[in-house]
């Protein structure tokens, strides 16, 4: 990510690696997200979405009291091979979360960081 992205952005944006199951229509997937913030995710893979498709997204965070769940809008796309410097995928957009939504983020994101801590 360059500068003018990070610029961008209206939440800040942390590296994690979690399973996501989404469904678009009556399709569902299973992928991994890369990195999460209030305002979206970014889910690897190497058949992303259209730019504009509307989803339905979920992924179970240990030790939280229920899974994360929300509706979502495909944002960006990166095609297979397009960019050497991103992994293929998609960012797409949350719908605006409630304040409990952005409670199991923020766990999220410390489980994340004692993961990747030294021993």
């Amino acid at each position: 990510m360059n500068a003018d992205n990070s610029e961008r952005r209206r939440f800040p944006r942390r590296p994690v690696s979690i399973q996501v199951k989404y469904r678009s229509l009556d399709t569902f997937f299973y992928d991994y997200a890369i990195n999460v913030s209030h305002g979206g995710i970014f889910i690897k893979t190497r058949r992303p979405l259209a730019r504009g498709s509307e989803l339905e997204i979920e992924f179970e965070i240990p030790a939280a009291p229920r899974s994360f769940k929300t509706q979502g809008k495909v944002m960006r796309v990166i095609l297979p091979g397009k960019d050497e410097m991103e992994p293929a995928g998609m960012g797409v957009e949350f719908a605006p979360l409630t304040e409990a939504d952005k409670e199991l983020i923020d766990l999220l994101w410390q489980q994340s960081a004692k993961h990747k801590e030294p021993a």
